[in-house]
Protein backbone atom coordinates (compact mmCIF):
# COMPACT_ATOMS: atom_id res chain seq x y z
CA UNK A 1 0.00 0.00 0.00
CA UNK A 2 2.89 2.23 0.97
CA UNK A 3 4.18 1.89 -2.74
CA UNK A 4 0.90 2.60 -4.25
CA UNK A 5 0.55 5.37 -2.37
CA UNK A 6 4.01 6.85 -3.91
CA UNK A 7 2.88 6.64 -7.31
CA UNK A 8 -0.72 8.05 -6.75
CA UNK A 9 1.30 10.90 -5.22
CA UNK A 10 3.73 11.23 -8.59
CA UNK A 11 0.85 11.43 -10.38
CA UNK A 12 -2.82 12.18 -8.97
CA UNK A 13 -4.22 11.87 -12.67
CA UNK A 14 -3.59 8.23 -13.19
CA UNK A 15 -5.92 5.47 -11.95
CA UNK A 16 -6.02 4.03 -8.53
CA UNK A 17 -7.27 0.47 -9.75
CA UNK A 18 -4.58 0.64 -12.61
CA UNK A 19 -1.59 2.21 -9.96
CA UNK A 20 -2.91 -0.92 -7.67
CA UNK A 21 -2.81 -3.52 -9.96
CA UNK A 22 0.41 -2.11 -11.18
CA UNK A 23 1.96 -2.46 -7.79
CA UNK A 24 0.25 -5.64 -6.92
CA UNK A 25 2.23 -7.06 -10.07
CA UNK A 26 5.57 -5.34 -9.47
CA UNK A 27 6.35 -5.95 -6.08
CA UNK A 28 5.39 -9.75 -6.54
CA UNK A 29 6.11 -10.99 -10.07
CA UNK A 30 9.78 -11.49 -9.09
CA UNK A 31 9.31 -13.58 -6.17
CA UNK A 32 7.47 -16.19 -7.66
CA UNK A 33 8.85 -19.43 -10.13
CA UNK A 34 7.85 -19.62 -13.72
CA UNK A 35 5.55 -22.15 -13.32
CA UNK A 36 3.04 -19.17 -10.58
CA UNK A 37 3.88 -16.27 -13.11
CA UNK A 38 0.22 -17.22 -15.12
CA UNK A 39 -1.92 -17.77 -12.06
CA UNK A 40 -0.71 -14.90 -10.07
CA UNK A 41 -1.63 -12.93 -13.54
CA UNK A 42 -4.68 -14.71 -13.89
CA UNK A 43 -5.68 -13.70 -10.62
CA UNK A 44 -5.13 -10.00 -11.49
CA UNK A 45 -7.18 -10.13 -13.77
CA UNK A 46 -10.11 -11.55 -12.21
CA UNK A 47 -9.46 -9.01 -9.02
CA UNK A 48 -9.41 -6.33 -11.38
CA UNK A 49 -11.56 -6.99 -14.63
CA UNK A 50 -12.06 -3.69 -16.18
CA UNK A 51 -8.31 -3.23 -16.82
CA UNK A 52 -8.06 -6.55 -18.98
CA UNK A 53 -10.81 -6.39 -21.57
CA UNK A 54 -9.37 -8.86 -23.14
CA UNK A 55 -7.43 -11.92 -22.29
CA UNK A 56 -4.09 -11.02 -23.80
CA UNK A 57 -4.24 -7.33 -22.41
CA UNK A 58 -1.81 -6.20 -19.89
CA UNK A 59 -0.93 -3.66 -17.61
CA UNK A 60 1.42 -1.03 -19.03
CA UNK A 61 4.71 -0.96 -17.28
CA UNK A 62 6.20 1.66 -15.17
CA UNK A 63 9.10 3.30 -16.59
CA UNK A 64 12.29 3.39 -14.94
CA UNK A 65 14.03 5.15 -17.88
CA UNK A 66 17.24 6.05 -15.30
CA UNK A 67 17.26 2.39 -14.05
CA UNK A 68 16.80 0.44 -17.04
CA UNK A 69 20.04 2.34 -18.85
CA UNK A 70 22.00 2.01 -16.38
CA UNK A 71 21.22 -1.94 -15.89
CA UNK A 72 21.54 -2.26 -19.70
CA UNK A 73 25.30 -0.29 -19.66
CA UNK A 74 26.63 -2.50 -16.78
CA UNK A 75 25.16 -5.43 -18.36
CA UNK A 76 27.12 -4.74 -21.91
CA UNK A 77 30.56 -3.67 -19.63
CA UNK A 78 29.98 -7.40 -18.32
CA UNK A 79 28.95 -8.99 -21.29
CA UNK A 80 26.00 -10.55 -20.01
CA UNK A 81 22.92 -11.36 -21.94
CA UNK A 82 20.01 -8.56 -21.56
CA UNK A 83 17.08 -10.18 -20.94
CA UNK A 84 14.22 -7.83 -20.60
CA UNK A 85 12.70 -10.06 -17.68
CA UNK A 86 16.02 -9.75 -15.85
CA UNK A 87 15.65 -6.23 -15.94
CA UNK A 88 12.12 -6.09 -14.39
CA UNK A 89 13.34 -8.58 -11.73
CA UNK A 90 16.54 -5.94 -11.03
CA UNK A 91 14.36 -3.13 -11.21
Amino acid sequence: MRTAGTSKREDLSQDEYLILARTLRDMNLSKFVFDDIGLFLSLLRDTFPTLFPTAKSDIPKKLYKEQEVAIKKQLRENNLVDEPEWTNKII
